[in-house]
C-alpha cells in the first residue's frame, strides 16, 4: 500500500509539474520580469506565487468581481481602478502588450478576468 500511496504521489507531482511548466511564462514592464501562469480556473493569467498561496489577486475574480460595461474603455482595468489596485502593462517574448491588475501584496491577474460579465 506504501509503494502504491508513494506512485500515486510521485506522478501528480510530476505532471502538476509538466502542467506548470507548460502554462507559466515570464511577462517584462517598467518594474521588471514577472513570471505568470494560467489559472485555469478564473481563465486570468495570474503571478506565479498565485498558484501556492491565497493571494489578492485571485480573490477578485471570484463572483464578488466588479463588472463595468462603460463603452470605449478597458473594462477590466476600470474595475482593478475601482477596487483601488493599479494596472500595469506587461510584454510577452514578441513584444504584445497586455494589462493586469496589481494588487498590495504584490499579485497580479489579468484585467481581462476583472472586466468579464457574471
Amino acid at each position: 500500500m506504501s509503494y502504491l500511496r508513494t506512485t500515486l504521489l510521485l506522478s501528480q507531482l510530476l505532471f502538476a509539474e509538466s502542467v506548470s511548466a507548460a502554462t507559466c511564462e515570464v511577462r517584462v514592464g517598467l518594474a521588471g520580469e514577472r513570471r505568470l501562469c494560467w489559472q485555469e480556473v478564473s481563465q486570468a493569467w495570474v503571478s506565479e506565487d498565485c498558484l501556492s498561496r491565497d493571494c489578492e489577486a485571485l480573490k477578485a475574480t471570484g463572483p464578488q468581481a466588479p463588472v463595468l460595461h462603460p463603452g470605449g474603455h478597458n473594462p477590466g482595468a476600470l474595475a482593478c481602478q475601482k477596487l483601488g489596485e493599479k494596472v500595469t502593462i506587461l510584454r510577452d517574448k514578441t513584444g504584445n502588450e497586455q494589462s493586469f491588475c496589481e494588487f498590495g501584496d504584490r499579485s497580479l491577474v489579468s484585467t481581462s478576468a476583472l472586466g468579464r460579465s457574471k
